[in-house]
Parts: C-alpha cells; structure tokens; sequence
C-alpha cells in the first residue's frame, strides 16, 4: 500500500488481520483531510476483524475501498427499485476533486504519493518545491513508448477514437525523460535488427560512412522542420505542409505518412514470418497458410480503437525486443572473440550499395514525430539541445550494431540478423518467439494512425460517436488481406523491400519535404536557399539510386 510496510507489518504482527489493521493504523494521517471516511475506516475494521482470514485480505481492502468512495457522496437521486443498476452501483457520481483523489491513489504507487505529498504539507514544503516524480506513476513516465505512433497530429488530422473531432495540440507537461522516452522511441524499433543484412550489401566501410551522413543530413532537415513549426506555432507536419506547398503538399505529406506506416506493418508480417521458418513453423504448414492464421490475428487486433487500451501488451512489447537486441550483441561479440570473424568481410560493394542507403533512411523513420513531442514538453526550448545528445546516441547504437554483426557473421549474414544465431539454443528460442509476439503486440502501434488517416478521408469526421464502425472495420480487415498478400511475396525480396520503402515514402520524408518547406517559409538568405536545394537534391538522388538498385535497374 506504501512506503515502510515493514513497520506496519511489524506493528500488526505476523497475522492477516494484524498486518491489515497496522497498515490501515499507519496511514491514519492520510485520512485526516477525509474526516467522513473514519467512520467507514472504523466500520471495515470491525466488519473485517473478525473474520479476515489469508484469502480475505484482499476482498475487506476492496471493501474498505468502495465504502470510501459511497462516503465521498450521496445519492442525488434515491434507488429505484425497477432500476437494479442504480441500486448496485460501485461508482457514483462523485464530485471532481473525490474523482481525482480515488483515481490517484488507484494508480500504481499511489498510496505513497499521496503519503509523500501529506507529509510534505505536514513539513510546510509549497507543491512547486516538491519532486516532480510524486506526481505520477512510473506507468505514466514510460507511456511516451506507446503514444508517440499515434501522429494524427502530425498529419494535422484532429480525430478521436471513433472519427470525431478531438483537441488539436498536446498539452505542455512532458519531462526532459519523458522526452528522451519518445524519441528513443520514434526512431529505435525493429528495423534495427535489419542493418547488419544491409551492412552486408554496403561493405562494412562505406555503410559506416553511409550510415553517419544519413543520420548527420536527416538531423539537420529535422532542425529545418523544427524552424518551420516554431514560426508557424504548429505541431503539425501537414499544417507545415499546407502553409509552403498548399493543398496538394499536405496530401502528399499525408500519403507519405500512411503508406509508409503501412509498409512498416508489412515488414513486420514478413519479420513475424521469417521467425516462424527459423523455429520451424513452416514445415508444418505452408507459408501462405502460417500468413492467413497471422492475418486472422492481426485483424482483430486492428478493430481496437485506441491503442492506449493496449498499453501494457505494447509496454512489454518494448521489453521483448530490447531484451532481443542486447542477446543479439552479446552473441555476436562472442562468436568475435572465441570463433572469429565471418567470411568474405567487403569494405565496398558498389552494385547493392543503395540497399544500405535505404534501409539506414527506413530507419530513421521517426522525423515527423519531433513536433508534437517538442510541443508536449513543459519547456519546448530544451528540446533541440537534448534531442542532439540523444541522436548522437541513436546513431552510434545504430552503427555499433550493425557493424558487430556484419563482421561477426560476414558474408553469412542474413536479412534478419536473429537468424543467424544458433537455433538448438533454447534461449534463441525463446528470444525468436518473444521478438515474433512483440511485433505483433506492436502492430496495433503502427496501423491505427495510417488507417483512422484513411478512415477520415472516405468518411470524414463521425458527427456520432460509433459512425460507420462496421464499414471501417472492413477496411480495417481489407487492408491487413492486402499486407498479408503483399508480405508473402515482398518476403522473397525482403532487403530490397524495405529498401523500396525507404525510398518511396521514408526519404521524401525524412530528405525533401523539410528543406522544401523551409525553402518556402523560412529560408531569407541566398545562402539558406541555396541550401535547401542542394538538400531537395541529394534526397531525390538518394530516392532515385536506391529504388533503382532495389528494382535491379541498376
């Protein structure tokens, strides 16, 4: 319940009962701004006393709980006997302040919070002067993992669950950690485990330098952007979009957006499917097969409307792949040390090279999520100087990675490096299986902002809430028929396919469209014009060299 529960239980004595009542005894001070409730406190003593026993425990805390909240208030309106509801009802209206108070110490930790808060009262200390962590749970410091994927703000798309309309900016509260949190975030997933393939197609020379100056060119264009939401005071890649470009930018930005999301959902499929092989799936069933049990999977999934329902599965989501990553360096590093490195190590391969080019742009796919996460912050100022350190941070991680497991595999290298590690080992195993469920604890993360995107352009903004719910569950299900067919034979062609992602959507994103708008909203000077257009030039030249090496036009 809160902090030094070893003095309680020591108060209370080794029984149920005497552990309950010297944990209820300590926190008396907590009760003292609830005068009401110590008579509900008194009442569940006496009614738990007696009888408590070690299975009871639990049910007179939950007792204890719901008399508080029926002592906040009284009914306004009696009981009706034709309306049992009203009758048995364990939430009543309550006035907003009861609403908080119960919410709070309902949260994880939040009977200490509120401990820490009575006691600093207690002492005279102001609420400003007190630690900002007493005020939410470690839950709410890690939620930026989970609600950084939903751009509808990004796309300047301002709709709720279901299609209606919702508030247009985000509110100012976020930390300097919870910060770090979503930008890690955005640009740290599961591509990251196909670098290595790619440094394969690079060589471990050039895909080093290759990598560092994508990384270097696209933080630069995030600075552009940047400039242009502070002059326009948005958060919004598509507001940006429609001041510089007009009604055909923003839908250029928004299709960009949406298809590369959509692309993201079917690497992960082709990812999912790639496990099932190396743990031996598919020689039970087809791989056509293995995709339509996926896809009946996935497609309930995608009729959640919110993914903030999922956000424990999506949280441990996080875990599993983070866990898959570290297990992946440290085989590698020892297969380096006690083996030796792989065969056939390149420093260059000129004909496949743009694989790696687009690949390191797919990965670096989290651009457009710097606004509204600048714009969340208390103070939007720091941004910028830490985003810089955390980047810096991101890209050796991104080049670290890459480079141990192309030189600790060479040659052998595969598309998706979990491959290469011993399949007899229990432990790969187990990492293969976790990393496969993470992705699809994941997709809801990644599908629903690109679908409600779609939704909202076929049926416009719900004016009920529940609007064409069954049609946009069809699409929903249209849409996840068409991944599964496009991953069974886009697998064939897995480099080459993420590749062609990076180069149709995530380079105009990441390359183009920043310095073209800054072009046209903030560029002043010869020089910054100048500028602009060299970087227009470079991503469409990089767009170009990619997708024809991937095509094989090359």
């Amino acid at each position: 319940l809160g902090p030094r529960s070893g003095d309680a239980q020591g108060r209370g004595g080794g029984t149920p009962a005497g552990r309950l009542a010297g944990s209820i005894a300590f926190r008396l001070d907590l009760l003292r701004r609830r005068p009401r409730a110590m008579s509900t406190l008194h009442k569940a003593l006496l009614e738990g006393a007696a009888t408590v026993s070690s299975a009871g425990v639990d049910e007179t805390i939950a007792d204890f709980h719901r008399a508080l909240v029926r002592e906040h208030t009284a009914p306004s309106v009696p009981a009706d006997e034709n309306q049992p509801w009203r009758k048995y009802n364990s939430e009543p209206d309550l006035p907003r302040e009861a609403k908080e108070d119960v919410k709070s110490l309902k949260t994880p930790g939040g009977f200490r919070r509120d401990y820490l808060h009575t006691l600093a009262e207690s002492k005279g200390i102001p609420f400003e002067d007190r630690p900002a962590h007493w005020n939410k749970s470690l839950v709410d410091s890690v939620r930026p993992l989970i609600r950084v994927g939903y751009f509808e703000r990004v796309l300047g798309i301002y709709i709720g669950e279901d299609g209606e309309e919702s508030s247009g900016e985000p509110a100012g509260n976020m930390s300097v950690m919870s910060m770090t949190l979503a930008t890690a975030k955005s640009f740290v997933g599961s591509g990251i485990t196909f670098l290595p393939g790619a440094f394969g197609s690079g060589g471990w020379a050039f895909s080093t330098v290759a990598m560092v100056s994508v990384a270097a060119i696209t933080a630069f264009c995030i600075r552009l952007l940047l400039e242009c939401g502070d002059k326009l005071g948005t958060c919004s890649f598509g507001e940006i979009a429609s001041k510089a470009a007009g009604r055909w930018g923003k839908l250029a930005v928004q299709v960009s957006l949406v298809v590369s999301q959509f692309g993201t959902n079917v690497a992960f499929i082709i990812f999912i499917c790639h496990m099932a092989k190396s743990l031996g799936a598919t020689q039970v069933i087809s791989l056509v097969h293995f995709v339509g049990l996926l896809i009946s999977v996935l497609i309930p999934l995608s009729f959640v409307r919110s993914v903030h329902r999922l956000e424990y599965p999506i949280l441990g989501a996080d875990v599993l792949i983070l866990v898959g990553l570290l297990v992946v360096i440290v085989y590698s590093v020892k297969k380096i040390m006690f083996v030796g490195v792989g065969p056939h190590l390149e420093a260059f391969q000129p004909d496949t090279c743009g694989l790696l080019i687009g690949t390191s742009v797919f990965s670096f796919e989290g651009t457009p999520l710097v606004l509204p996460i600048k714009q969340s912050m208390a103070n939007p100022e720091l941004y910028w100087p830490y985003f810089k350190v955390i980047f810096v941070g991101i890209v050796v991680f991104f080049v670290g990675f890459s480079f141990i497991g192309y030189v600790a595999f060479g040659s052998e290298v595969r598309p998706v490096i979990i491959e290469n590690l011993p399949s007899e080992d229990p432990l790969i195993i187990s990492v293969r299986a976790a990393y496969a469920a993470a992705l699809l604890l994941s997709s809801p993360l990644t599908f629903l902002p690109g679908t409600r995107t779609v939704e909202f352009w076929i049926f416009g903004v719900s004016k009920v809430k529940g609007e064409h719910k069954w049609q946009k569950n069809a699409i929903r299900s249209a849409l996840f028929i068409l991944f599964g067919w496009t991953a069974i034979y886009g697998g064939m062609y897995f480099q080459q396919f993420v590749a062609i992602c990076g180069a149709v959507c995530c380079a105009p994103i990441a390359l183009i469209y920043p310095p073209w708008f800054h072009y046209k909203l903030c560029a002043a000077t010869l020089w910054e014009r100048a500028l602009d257009v060299v970087l227009i030039t470079f991503g469409l030249a990089v767009a170009a060299l990619v997708l024809c090496q991937a095509l094989g036009l090359a």
